[in-house]
């Protein structure tokens, strides 16, 4: 049966074999090697989502979606469910998103609870080698820094049916994962005791669960609806991961108290105002405005998105949307960092620097050392440019031989010369050809139902 892949009526369908010689597509799979970003031209809107889900289908590898901002990571994650099955559930993705704050480390605002729950949800998945083909993410949640490994995979949990745990132990531990109790459990994070019932929403999950116990013992795990309490499904097991990037264990406060002692002799806190900092700290009070100290909770700072990429999928392939707007975004970003946390400082807030908190951009750079990228879309895709260049994401020309210069004032892209780009088109809908060896072919609709994605490699 033919996919959504296949060449016009006669032709071999490319469903995971190497498209023919003189397919664009064929001469992006030669350019798509270790440690090189191949470059397209034409890569724009759906047609996206129609080649990336070919190209992971085709190299069995599942792909790390880099987009400028939120908004357009969950444009390009749309496109890419289209071609790929669907988002799938919370519990089981086909494509993730691992959103960024829109607040700062600096800010004295706190992070959004939801963005930070499905932050670690994805980050769950990732620790555990879930396979799903597709993961999305702006360049701000890509450089941010984020809980550590050991940290994540030390507090999660697998419950089931017939376990035997002391439910108030139980409870205990939720409140040293971030859950917070509440009389009736309605938002993510959240947890409630009563007599043999413990209703806990983790992440992972789109509606809360309920345990009910006999004695120590758990008798039955249920779903049920947040909004009038009934259960709508039983399970036979449930995950619960973290709720909170604030952790409060008895390990992180030491470490967190130390931090703050040092950080507070840097910047000449009086020491009646350091007192009550360490007094909330010590009681444990959620959204204390400690986000700018969130490196200091933990022994060796935090990790990185890489460390759990890792985990994940030994050869994930790169996409990077718009790379002249990634630079522009990364460049607004550290900007936006140093000036927030001047602004910390003058105000004598408890916090740590931005290197602690986001990747700079050399440490970006030799942690995508090695790994395969793919660039399109936006207005870094120029044919007159080499097809391949290091994968990098801010190096310009001169201090890398080959990478592109941002457009001079104006739009008008620096003087170059080059091969071709890999891949050569437009795309006015999810319905036009990108890979009709004949120009001017007729356009093709994708068949329903795209093929299963192949194990990570």
């Amino acid at each position: 049966m033919d996919t959504p892949f296949s060449q016009t009526a006669g032709s071999e369908a490319l469903r995971g074999a190497v498209p023919p010689t003189g397919d664009p597509f064929a001469r992006l799979l030669e350019r798509l090697q270790p440690g090189h970003r191949a470059r397209t031209q034409g890569l724009h809107g759906a047609a996206r989502g129609h080649v990336l889900a070919r190209l992971s289908r085709t190299l069995k590898a599942p792909l790390v979606c880099v987009a400028v901002d939120e908004e357009a990571a969950d444009a390009l994650a749309g496109d890419l469910a289209f071609f790929l099955g669907g988002n799938g559930t919370l519990l089981a993705p086909r494509v993730l998103r691992l959103p960024a704050d829109e607040v700062l480390p600096y800010d004295e605002l706190s992070p959004e609870p939801h963005i930070v729950s499905e932050r670690l949800g994805t980050l769950f998945h990732l620790s555990q080698g879930t396979r799903f083909p597709a993961l999305v993410l702006s360049l701000r949640a890509l450089l941010r820094r984020v809980l550590p490994v050991s940290t994540m995979t030390g507090l999660a949990q697998l419950l089931t049916t017939g376990q035997d745990i002391d439910r108030d132990t139980l409870a205990r531990q939720l409140v040293l994962m971030g859950y917070q109790s509440s009389p009736l459990v309605e938002d993510p994070g959240t947890f409630s005791v009563r007599g043999g019932i413990l209703d806990v929403f983790s992440p992972l999950y789109e509606r809360p669960v309920r345990l009910e116990f006999f004695g120590d013992t758990i008798e039955s795990i249920r779903l049920f609806e947040p909004d009038n309490q009934r259960t709508v499904d039983s399970l036979k097991e449930v995950s619960l991961v973290p709720a909170r990037e604030l952790l409060l264990t008895d390990q992180t406060r030491a470490k967190a108290e130390a931090t703050a002692r040092a950080v507070a002799d840097h910047i000449n806190l009086p020491t009646i105002k350091l007192r009550e900092r360490l007094d909330a700290l010590r009681e444990g009070l959620p959204g204390f405005g400690l986000e700018g100290l969130l490196p200091g909770f933990f022994e060796g700072g935090l990790a990185t998105v890489f460390d759990y990429l890792r985990l994940w999928a030994r050869e994930p392939v790169f996409y990077f949307d718009d790379p002249v707007g990634l630079e522009r975004a990364a460049t607004d970003l550290w900007e936006e960092l140093e000036r927030s946390h001047q602004e910390a400082d003058a105000r004598q807030d408890l916090t740590l620097p931005p290197s602690e908190h986001f990747l700079t951009r050399e440490q970006a750079d030799a942690q995508l050392a090695g790994w395969r990228g793919v660039e399109g879309g936006g207005a870094g895709a120029d044919p007159r440019r080499a097809a391949a260049r290091p994968l990098l994401l801010w190096r310009h020309a001169g201090s890398a031989r080959g990478h592109p210069r941002p457009p001079r004032r104006g739009g008008r892209p620096h003087p170059a010369g080059g091969a071709p780009p890999a891949v050569a088109g437009h795309a006015r809908g999810v319905r036009h050809r990108l890979w009709n060896p004949e120009p001017g072919g007729p356009a093709q609709a994708p068949a329903a139902g795209p093929p299963p994605h192949g194990p990570h490699p």
